[in-house]
């Protein structure tokens, strides 16, 4: 070999082991980034609630994705009894991504519970037959056409007291909100119009 020849050859000598290792590499399979959430794997019910929000049985529910705006509920009594059994805010309200990304809040949670509904939900994890023997469960588990309380009636203060968004918790349509920038107004400086309390 000549002395410029072997130059002229140090190129190709390295290309092709690069290409293999490039075409190697691309040939690997790609891992996702991990998600903000995991996925939903079963309705809850009393017994799997933990197990299918992917914690382990014993684990507390983390609820800190949805504190950042609902910091009111880490202190609630009804939030806090579900989280220690495991039972988080989206095992009730869906996973709520694009509620939780929209900072305008208009975009409403995954679910959402009629006063009318509450009480069925309620009772697809609390089913009757552990309630009856339960003092003042009567009024709630009774037959009759007159109206019941609903389950967060008694339990908790599960409810924003100020709102500044109001949905049709049957469809998630937007039904009101106040005019002009929110955040440079006093919190209670908005109203509910008459009727769109709650």
């Amino acid at each position: 070999m000549s002395d410029g020849s072997w130059r002229s050859s140090l190129p190709a000598r390295f290309a092709w082991p690069g290409l293999v290792l490039l075409l190697a590499g691309c040939a690997q399979p790609q891992t996702p980034p991990p998600a903000l959430h995991p996925a939903p794997t079963a309705a809850p019910s009393a017994l799997s609630a933990p197990a299918a929000s992917g914690q382990p049985a014993d684990a507390p529910a983390d609820n800190s994705y949805c504190y950042v705006c609902h910091i009111n509920f880490q202190s609630e009594s009804l939030t806090q009894a579900h989280a220690k059994a495991g039972v988080g805010c989206e095992q009730c309200h869906g996973l709520s991504d694009a509620h939780s990304a929209d900072e305008d809040g208009l975009t409403a949670p995954d679910r959402m519970f009629p006063a009318d509904r509450i009480h069925g939900f309620c009772m697809e994890c609390h089913p009757a037959r552990d309630l009856e023997p339960v003092a003042d469960h009567a009024s709630v588990l009774g037959a009759g056409s007159a109206p019941r309380p609903s389950c967060t009636s008694c339990h908790g203060e599960h409810r924003l007291s100020v709102r500044t968004r109001r949905w049709n918790k049957e469809t998630g349509e937007l039904i009101w909100r106040p005019g002009g920038p929110d955040m440079d107004r006093p919190a209670h400086s908005a109203p509910a119009p008459a009727g769109q309390e709650g």
